[in-house]
């Protein structure tokens, strides 16, 4: 669970886009040695077909992030 003070962050399914709590996820995938949360079953199996196009695109969203 990530937290900023008393207000929970929330993360994004990296299939959809939509964002939810960690505690709500329907689901987690650990790739890559990153844990990735989805809002539903059906994002999760997106994901597995192809994994490492979404870490891939994960990537870059968190190194614009840093700049």
């Amino acid at each position: 669970m990530k937290e900023k003070g008393n207000k929970m962050q929330l993360v994004r399914d990296p299939v959809c886009g939509m964002w939810i709590e960690p505690d709500d996820a329907a689901d987690i995938v650990l790739y890559k040695e990153k844990i990735f949360y989805f809002c539903a079953p059906a994002c999760k199996k997106v994901f597995e077909k192809e994994p490492e196009k979404f870490f891939s695109e994960n990537q870059k969203k968190d190194s614009m992030m840093e700049e």
